[in-house]
């Protein structure tokens, strides 16, 4: 595609319908076009997307040497069920929808890992085989909403409406500049968009402590922060996580009654003494710490974001989310979520 627009870049054109121009390596570009009014009953040629290109693209543009030209239907389905005794669906089997707000692969991916934990866990003989059904509990709920919101976003983005033609294209250029500058309500958005808020809080296999009222429940995904090692090396705390294991993170706390080393240790005995389950279990320390083991919050984030002005525990399930979180003092309670 040749134009006076400089290249490398995406492009979001919207007029009397819409058009997306994705960069490729080479110079080449995907499009992407939704124009009412088209003869269906033919494939497309290169002649109509380049009358669009003219009509809708800033200075327009030249279009040539197509590798490929198709007409490609929108379908929003999904399953009743992501499980019929021994078959699973996941990604499109289990959800099909526009591709408006790229949700697609990332959604695929996270039901593959959900379930594949789940999976390993029950082949090795540590859950029966019921604990399979929590695989349609978590996931299905994420499907349906991801087939109402992409719906819904591209029902807007591409409507005839004369409502939504003139919201879309005359108000909302005026609006969204303004909009960005709300640091907060930009970053929810951008934690939408890359699913970092997709939470379980809902599911029957996690919980939240007695007596812990932190911002982080059972069911979020483990927020990350930098943390030292006790060779002083700095590392992301999610960095500790393996997708083999469930973890649990013992946190000394923040306030005035932060526990210490020996504390957490004992406090680790005691989880290892009821469960039978491999746990793979880290300490983290607020603040300088001068014990040869454990890991160093140096500026205390990671204990705000989770909450922990006491000390408490998190335990982490392979896929990185809270199975359980709650106060040091009530760790007796994790290993039921294991």
């Amino acid at each position: 595609m040749e134009s006076e627009m400089p290249g490398g870049q995406a492009y979001m054109c919207l007029g009397n319908g819409a058009l997306i121009v994705l960069p490729l390596k080479g110079g080449r570009v995907r499009l992407v076009v939704s124009r009412p009014g088209q003869d269906t009953s033919r494939e497309p040629k290169l002649e109509d997307i380049q009358d669009f290109v003219q009509e809708t693209f800033p200075g327009g543009g030249t279009l040539h040497d197509p590798d490929w030209v198709t007409r490609f239907r929108l379908h929003h389905r999904g399953v009743n069920n992501y499980r019929d005794g021994r078959l699973f669906v996941a990604g499109d089997a289990a959800h099909i929808h526009s591709p408006a707000g790229g949700q697609g692969m990332n959604t695929g991916i996270q039901d593959a890992v959900n379930l594949g934990w789940k999976l390993a866990t029950v082949l090795r003989g540590e859950k029966p085989d019921s604990f399979l059904d929590t695989y349609h509990n978590e996931r299905h709920r994420i499907g349906q909403y991801l087939l109402t919101s992409t719906d819904r976003a591209f029902t807007y983005v591409t409507s005839t409406n004369p409502i939504f033609v003139f919201l879309r294209n005359l108000i909302l250029p005026w609006v969204l500049p303004i909009v960005s500058l709300n640091k907060s309500r930009m970053l929810k958005q951008l934690q939408f968009i890359s699913q970092l808020r997709i939470r379980y809080r809902h599911s029957n296999i996690v919980g939240t402590g007695s007596g812990f009222y932190g911002p982080i429940k059972g069911g979020d995904r483990a927020p990350d922060n930098k943390i030292k090692s006790p060779d002083g090396k700095e590392l992301w705390f999610l960095d500790l996580l393996t997708p083999t294991n469930h973890h649990l993170m013992l946190f000394s706390g923040s306030g005035s009654n932060q526990a210490t080393e020996g504390d957490l240790t004992r406090a680790e005995a005691a989880f290892q003494n009821d469960t039978k389950t491999a746990v793979k279990v880290h300490t983290i320390f607020s603040g300088q710490h001068e014990g040869q083991a454990g890991y160093v919050d140096v500026d205390g984030a990671l204990h705000k974001t989770f909450g922990f002005d006491n000390a408490g525990y998190v335990l982490v399930r392979p896929d990185g989310y809270i199975a359980n979180i709650g106060l040091l003092k009530e760790i007796g309670e994790a290993t039921k979520w294991l």
